[in-house]
């Protein structure tokens, strides 16, 4: 059982994403740790695209069951056909933006605020997430991804409510009983 997760960014897809792996006891992944070199300035560095595909095909070949957070589409379309499941997590902009800040302020503390040195990155982020929902086919998008979701032949899952974790978690095992999806170990 291969399960990705996809959405907008900060939509809570790597939340969900781990709280799902843990309750079902299988491996665990990020697009993100694939897509991107670790750099002191985070996400600004792509590794090479055959370097990810190879990363991303020893993960869906060493693993019967797994759960992948992120989106994969244009570089990873290796995986397609291999995906049983799919969850769609969407929650509104605003909410979106709001944990953008928060996350980064965590992480990275006053280097986001104006006059700091990661102030503008931070601004483009927060740029690029207001663009999910507006924006076409050439981006990452709400209609690219629904497009893709229409394309694929596994099951979906659709989550388009924000709600509290641990609500998503047991909606999407009732649907994955309801579809009849068993989680092999």
């Amino acid at each position: 059982m291969k399960i990705q997760i996809i959405g907008p960014t900060c939509s809570g897809t790597s939340a969900l994403g781990k709280l799902l792996a843990e309750d079902f006891e299988v491996p665990w992944f990020d697009a993100d740790d694939i897509l991107w070199e670790k750099t002191d300035t985070p996400f600004t560095v792509q590794k090479e695209k055959m370097v990810r595909i190879n990363i991303l095909e020893k993960i869906f070949n060493e693993n019967i069951t797994l759960v992948l957070s992120g989106w994969t589409a244009g570089w990873g379309d290796i995986i397609t056909d291999k995906l049983d499941l799919v969850i769609y997590k969407y929650v509104e902009q605003d909410i979106r933006i709001k944990r953008l800040y928060e996350r980064e302020k965590q992480r990275h503390g006053n280097r986001i605020d104006p006059g700091n040195d990661m102030h503008e990155g931070f601004k483009k982020l927060e740029e690029y997430i207001k663009l999910y929902d507006i924006g076409g086919m050439d981006i990452r998008s709400k209609k690219r991804q629904l497009h893709w979701l229409n394309e694929l032949k596994c099951k979906i899952i659709k989550l388009e409510k924000n709600i509290p974790l641990i609500d998503e978690l047991k909606i999407v095992k009732d649907e994955m009983e309801k579809l009849n999806i068993i989680i092999k170990r």
